[in-house]
Parts: structure tokens; C-alpha cells; sequence
């Protein structure tokens, strides 16, 4: 395994126990700076990064998994503010979503990623998560023992995408 170079809440490892206590004392405080209902828990996986500097990602909760955009604005302020890198080893993270929604982008965004598969989906556009401000919990835990709040069942996604989803679905 490959050393972390980045410093998370002054401990590399957060038992799951500690995880819960810090969720439920954010959803049961009125902290300003966090708005609760835009809270998410996500698993963060393996990303690509972009041209213009942002992280193209694959974010996991209990469930599902989807494609996301870590802004550059994102990285850069959590640099700042947590005097560490976001690196390729930041994956495999637990992570705190504070402002996330869901964007549309064209397929020529990715189209130097997957190729001619893209073109063969007929797509307009892609739905993607975009992040705008993230918090970094965890390293590796092996188990994951905490269950992840579903972001795939906010109103606000499934009233974005589900849409998007009937019109790609085909007949046998």
C-alpha cells in the first residue's frame, strides 16, 4: 500500500464508530457553514483528471455508483484550507459532500475518455455530479462498516435524471 502524503483530521483512520458521532453531530447541530439537507456521504474511487484542472471521479454509496466532477476551485480551496494535496492517492476516501448538483454536460466532454462509445450511446448529454466543496474523512477502511446516505434517492437527483434515464432505456 501507498503512503498517504495528506493529513485527515490529524489521523490517517477514523473508526466507523467516530464516523457515525461526527455525521449525527452534523445533522444535529445548526452549524452555519454546512447545510444538512445538501449533506452526502460518499465513497470516492479512482478519477481522471481534466484539462482545465477539475477531477473526473467515480463516487459509491451503499448502492449505486455514478461519475463526478471534483471542480478545481473544490481542490483548490480544500489545499488551502487543509494544507494537503488531493492526489491520486486520496482515493478509495470516505467523503463529505457539503455542495454538490447534479450538471449536464455534452458528450465531447468525453469523448478522448471513452471514445467511440459515447457516440454509439446517442446521447444529447450526460448527467454528472458536479462538487463544489468536499471534506475528506477517512483513509482505507477494509470493511466499510458505515452505511452511506443514498444520494441516488434525493428528490433532487431523481427529478433530474430520471428523465434522462426513461429516454435512454431500449427495447428488446
Amino acid at each position: 500500500m501507498l503512503a498517504r502524503q495528506r493529513r485527515i483530521l490529524d489521523k490517517d483512520v477514523l473508526s466507523p464508530w467516530l464516523m457515525r458521532d461526527i455525521l449525527n453531530e452534523y445533522s444535529n447541530s445548526p452549524c452555519p457553514n454546512i447545510c444538512v439537507r445538501s449533506t452526502r456521504v460518499v465513497k470516492l474511487l479512482k478519477y481522471l483528471k481534466l484539462d482545465d484542472g477539475s477531477l473526473l471521479c467515480s463516487i459509491s454509496d451503499s448502492n449505486f455508483a455514478m461519475m463526478a466532477i471534483i471542480t478545481q476551485d473544490c481542490i483548490r480551496s480544500y489545499e488551502v484550507v487543509n494544507r494537503c494535496r488531493i492526489t491520486e492517492f486520496t482515493t478509495n476516501t470516505i467523503v463529505l459532500l457539503l455542495d454538490a448538483h447534479v450538471e449536464w454536460l455534452q458528450p465531447r466532454h468525453f469523448y478522448s475518455m471513452f471514445g467511440n462509445v459515447v457516440k454509439e450511446m446517442k446521447c444529447h448529454s450526460f448527467a454528472v455530479l458536479k462538487i463544489k466543496r468536499l471534506e475528506v474523512y477517512d483513509g482505507d477502511q477494509d470493511p466499510l462498516r458505515i452505511m452511506l446516505k443514498l444520494i441516488y434517492e434525493e428528490k433532487e437527483y431523481l427529478d433530474t435524471v430520471t428523465p434522462f434515464v426513461t429516454d435512454l432505456m431500449i427495447d428488446s
